[in-house]
């Protein structure tokens, strides 16, 4: 019984089974959150040098970039010699979740990255960047991240399973511990009454000892344990405020790029109402020329009109030459018949009336040619004045059409302004909400430090209690071989 204890106690000391197993499933826990084998910052990383406006930004954050990744291998290499594939039970699955199916998407992450992610980075082509990260990047960060929180429930099983046997191991350890006392008060009543009353007086305290050491066992036991669950709530809060933290710092840098997108739309709407107050200046100038120019074309018609009076007039004048130029033909022709009846004398007269009939008839053909010339004339002067009414009718749709616009565009300039003055509300806004989600991330910072600090106090805490159960150890020790 006494050896029965002893195993039982060694179990759950210091460096023994139970131990070591608590031990290092804290350790994996602790180790995937915050993240070390879980990607959450290289994906955060990745997704800021997509949004990055600096090349110094985007160097920067690849450097991070492959910090975080060395940690990440290193700390799966280390996994890989702690967790077997082949051990049974929720150990295999957890070793499964990590080492494979978490590794392998985590793997193809960082290959995709090396490969035409960073290629477009450094070809500055932002947007093949962006599809890239939502369509294969984004994909195998969610399938690790999967693996991850499966391998996470399976080391809180492990950690619940190893706790119940170490409690259920302290539980037995008592009872042995109270049963041994038992039995050994009973040897020393029975040894007692053959012995000297100064031997009985050292068994008793001996007894006494050994009571306080096994209480004091327990509780050191009890302490351990407290301790390591308080550490993992603990580790789990810190968890909770690591990716509440990343949370922040992603809507931090989506609010500053919305932000820089809002005062680039309030510039262009700016510049779309001086642009449309430039136009508005312009047709009112168009109105006016064109105006000027219906105003003008109504005073060609009129001369045309008064042209073609004229042309009118001329005819008049052209029908009364040829009228007198046939008479005069016809008196020449006459005077002609006289001047050969009358002989001799009447031949001079005779050269002046073949003189005069030349005369008639340049004077009918000069005619002829200016009562064709008139015609062309009178013809043209109606179609020019027909091709004037209808410009000046095209005129007087023109203007109406450019009032139109004008009142349309004056519409568009007043709603251009009111948008301005949105846009310009919509922007302050967005600052003010920056402002407050950089205020979130620093307190979250800040938390997440006090967290450290008490994790580091609990794990002083923690190896106080390791350093009680050292020492009842060895009391233990030196009450067996002052009982041997």
């Amino acid at each position: 019984m006494f050896w029965t204890g002893q195993s039982i106690i060694s179990k759950v000391m210091v460096n023994g089974p139970i131990y070591n197993l608590l031990a290092r499933d804290k350790d994996l826990i602790s180790d995937i959150l915050p993240p070390n084998e879980f990607i959450v910052e290289p994906y955060l990383v990745v997704c800021q040098i997509n949004g990055a406006k600096s090349p110094l930004v985007v160097k920067k954050h690849l450097r991070e970039l492959q910090d975080l990744e060395k940690k990440f291998r290193d700390s799966h290499a280390a996994w890989s010699q702690k967790l077997s594939l082949n051990a049974p039970g929720t150990e295999g699955v957890l070793a499964g979740e990590l080492l494979q199916n978490a590794y392998r998407s985590a793997d193809s992450f960082f290959q995709i990255v090396h490969g035409g992610w960073k290629t477009a980075i450094a070809n500055e082509d932002f947007s093949t960047a962006n599809k890239i990260t939502s369509e294969q990047l984004n994909p195998l960060y969610e399938a690790h991240r999967d693996a991850i929180l499966k391998a996470v429930d399976n080391a809180h099983e492990l950690v619940v399973a190893h706790e119940k046997e170490s409690q259920e191991a302290v539980d037995q350890g008592r009872f042995m511990g109270a049963f041994v006392s038992v039995v050994t008060l009973v040897l020393i009543a029975i040894v007692g009454a053959f012995m000297m009353r100064s031997v009985y007086q050292v068994a008793s305290m001996m007894n006494g000892v050994k009571r306080a050491t096994d209480s004091l066992a327990g509780t050191a036991v009890e302490m351990y344990a407290t301790s390591k669950q308080q550490e993992t709530t603990v580790h789990h809060f810190g968890a909770s405020t690591t990716q509440i933290a990343a949370a922040v710092r992603e809507i931090t840098v989506t609010g500053s790029e919305l932000m820089n997108t809002m005062i680039e739309v309030e510039g262009v709407a700016k510049n779309s109402a001086a642009l449309a107050s430039t136009s508005r200046t312009g047709l009112a100038e168009m109105k006016s020329v064109m105006q000027n120019l219906a105003h003008q074309s109504v005073s060609i018609s009129e001369k045309l009109e008064q042209i073609n009076v004229k042309t009118k007039d001329i005819s008049g004048v052209v029908v009364t030459i040829t009228k007198v130029a046939d008479q005069t033909n016809l008196l020449s022709v006459n005077a002609a018949l006289e001047a050969e009846k009358a002989g001799e004398h009447g031949r001079g007269f005779l050269v002046v009336a073949r003189e005069i009939r030349r005369l008639a008839d340049q004077t009918a053909a000069a005619t002829l040619d200016i009562e064709h010339t008139v015609t062309h004339m009178q013809s043209a002067v109606s179609t020019g004045v027909m091709e004037m009414d209808k410009f000046s009718s095209q005129v007087t749709n023109s203007v109406a059409q450019v009032e139109t616009v004008g009142s349309t565009l004056t519409n568009i300039i007043e709603s251009v302004e009111v948008m301005k003055n949105q846009f310009g509300s919509v922007s302050q806004g967005m600052n003010s909400q920056n402002l407050g989600a950089k205020q979130i991330g620093e307190a979250m910072g800040n938390l997440s430090d006090n967290v450290k600090v008490t994790i580091q106090s609990l794990g002083e805490f923690s190896n106080a209690a390791d350093q009680m159960k050292n020492s009842v150890g060895a009391l233990n020790k030196e009450l067996v071989r002052f009982n041997l």
